[in-house]
């Protein structure tokens, strides 16, 4: 660019070009920096890399197509006015602008440090790092677990990406395998697009993961988007069109809980184990309350009197207080005397979720489950015992399901004491009349067969 009408003693030409190719592995090239001013020339590595297919040589910026075009042009039409505003700003001030001088202020408007890296993974990392700031802060919109779940996703990305530092494991053959058969994606602001959510789709599909993982991951990139859009980082590229087409199960498709005899029978079993007689409790108490795992383990001797709770709902923040059944403040008296704050044993949620499944085969709770699972664009239906597929969820869906059929609830009284929302307890109505009629036919098929075995022993 030239800027000799508006400096008064120079002209100064300002370009950005390629190096000619090395002998370097990589493929990208580096990102030169020209300035020519009163004959005198200065040349400079810009500490960006682009990959020669992707740039515009005539005018010394990327192709428009290219992936994160917008985001390198920024950044160099940026520093290119921070040189010549400089310069100006000396000559405003009756000051020379030497060669010299022009070499002195580059490198610092150059400095990564005061150019911070604009790149796909590097902003997401800013972006988990503002959100870990607002968990210190005891912010009430952001949990530790939404955290490690984009922890989560941004590994999944750098296995697309084939960054992954763990792909030369033996425990990551699966993911060279796919990245062998796919080849890898380079995942950019710029090609955030139809490609990448195919890519997504394959990955999900070729490790055999259900369409859920490929909604959540794609969920979370968008949401990332909107915030590096609302932050400036990046201009709205279409991404909120972007959908999977893989398809998902209702939310509560496969409807599976503990039966009554089931539950009691849990309760009351003795456990020499300690650890399972703790997750015994635990799981128990959820089936007994209606509380997610979560808020069992924030459950404060302080929410409760051995008659009532009262809480605040971690994952709404709105406050439920309801009676306390008879059972669960038998749990809680258990444990009245348990040192700390704490109501209840702490343990991971994930080791939680570990121990509940052997709990559930120590017990004998092996009732077959007939679960649908979506994986690819068919619904495969597979049948579980209980002990494969008990999860803290479960204690959940037994809390409500027991107080519809126990028939003696109140459609909002349901509502009230589980904190669920008219919807999602109608789909449970509807649900559980679909499980009935399914546990009835089961029945009459009995019937049928005792009648059957009677006859021929009656000789009838």
């Amino acid at each position: 660019m030239y800027i000799g009408s508006e400096l008064n003693t120079s002209i100064m030409k300002i370009h950005f070009y390629l190096e000619r190719r090395s002998s370097r592995k990589d493929p990208k090239l580096r990102i030169n920096l020209y300035i020519r001013h009163n004959k005198k020339v200065l040349f400079m590595y810009t500490g960006k890399t682009i990959h020669p297919d992707h740039w515009n040589t005539s005018k010394g910026k990327p192709k428009s197509e290219a992936p994160n075009a917008d985001l390198i042009t920024l950044q160099l039409n940026k520093w290119e006015y921070e040189i010549e505003r400089t310069c100006l700003k000396r000559e405003g001030e009756g000051k020379p602008v030497s060669m010299q001088f022009i070499k002195n202020i580059v490198p610092d408007i150059l400095d990564p440090n005061s150019s911070p890296d604009i790149s796909f993974f590097s902003v997401w990392d800013k972006y988990i790092e503002l959100k870990g700031k607002q968990i210190n802060k005891k912010s009430k919109k952001v949990r530790q677990s939404s955290i490690n779940a984009y922890g989560t996703t941004r590994s999944t990305l750098e296995i697309i990406n084939g960054t992954h530092p763990g792909l030369q494991d033996k425990s990551m053959a699966r993911q060279r395998e796919f990245i062998s058969a796919h080849k890898k994606y380079n995942i950019e602001f710029g090609s955030i697009n139809d490609d990448f959510v195919s890519k997504l789709e394959d990955y999900t599909m070729f490790m055999g993961f259900q369409n859920e993982f490929c909604h959540r991951h794609l969920g979370r990139v968008k949401t990332f988007m909107r915030w590096a859009v609302k932050k400036d980082h990046i201009k709205d590229t279409g991404f909120e069109n972007l959908e999977s087409v893989l398809p998902i199960k209702d939310d509560d498709a496969n409807i599976y809980f503990l039966m009554g005899d089931e539950l009691a029978y849990l309760n009351q079993m003795k456990l020499d184990n300690e650890r399972l007689a703790k997750v015994r409790d635990l799981f128990c108490f959820q089936c007994y309350t209606g509380f997610r795992i979560s808020e069992v383990l924030s459950f404060r001797k302080e929410n409760h009197d051995f008659s009532e709770y009262d809480i605040i709902e971690i994952k709404t923040r709105k406050r439920r207080k309801n009676p306390l059944a008879e059972p669960a403040i038998e749990i809680l008296k258990r444990y009245k005397d348990l040192p700390g704050p704490y109501a209840l044993p702490q343990i991971s949620p994930q080791k939680y979720n570990e121990y509940l499944g052997e709990l559930a085969q120590v017990a004998g709770l092996d009732r077959k489950i007939n679960r649908q699972d979506l994986s690819g664009s068919d619904p495969v239906p597979r049948l579980f015992p209980l002990y494969d597929v008990i999860s803290s969820h479960v204690g959940r869906k037994t809390y409500v399901t027991y107080l519809i059929n126990s028939g003696k609830m109140d459609k909002n009284v349901v509502r009230a004491w589980t904190g669920q929302s008219a919807a999602v307890i109608d789909r449970y109505y509807e649900r559980l009349a679909e499980y009935k009629k399914e546990q009835m036919e089961k029945l009459n098929k009995q019937y049928k067969k005792d009648a059957a075995k009677g006859r021929k022993l009656r000789k009838i």
